[in-house]
């Protein structure tokens, strides 16, 4: 039994499941619908952008693919960026080509695109400025609170760690959970 269902931007999917003590399994990613949305704000920034530098299109696009890439980082979603980022990089060659008709691929390929990380083909100038790619969001789980643990029971190790502090106060805890 599958059950499906669409939330603020996810998929929701619960999958049977028989290898674990739990009888289900649940996976959050990024809904096909907020998919095609946020490919149709790429595509209709690159096209306000047609005259617009190198610097500029990256600077515009920059906030966008890391808003949304953060926004979805907490789900299964590393198969989502990496189409995401073919499909930027469909787009950027595309933009780059509608910009120089007349010369040839290589030459836009080497004005266009930089080695930055063993990537021979990352939108970028040549003073650093580089468009972001969605699969550089790590991914992040969500942890839950074991039992029925509070801030208030006195237990401030377990806290602490949860916390990254290496020892927060009494008020500190409160504070924080108020």
């Amino acid at each position: 039994m599958i059950s499906i269902f669409d939330f603020l931007g996810f998929s929701i999917r619960q999958y049977a499941v028989t290898t674990c003590s739990r009888k289900y399994k649940t996976l959050t990613k990024p809904s096909l619908e907020s998919q095609k949305k946020h490919r149709k704000a790429i595509s209709e920034k690159l096209r306000h952008l047609t005259a617009a530098k190198q610097e500029e299109v990256i600077e515009a696009l920059n906030p966008l693919i890391k808003g949304w890439s953060n926004y979805f980082r907490s789900g299964v979603s590393s198969k989502v960026f990496n189409d995401m980022n073919s499909y930027m990089f469909k787009k950027t060659w595309k933009w780059c080509r509608w910009r120089h008709p007349k010369k040839g691929l290589r030459w836009i390929k080497d004005k266009y695109f930089r080695r930055y990380k063993g990537n021979n083909w990352r939108f970028a100038t040549s003073d650093k400025c580089r468009l972001a790619l969605h699969s550089e969001t790590h991914i992040k789980r969500h942890v839950k609170i074991q039992g029925t643990r509070t801030p208030y029971d006195g237990d401030f190790q377990y806290w602490s760690k949860r916390l990254k502090k290496k020892s927060p106060s009494i008020h500190d805890l409160a504070e924080r959970c108020i």
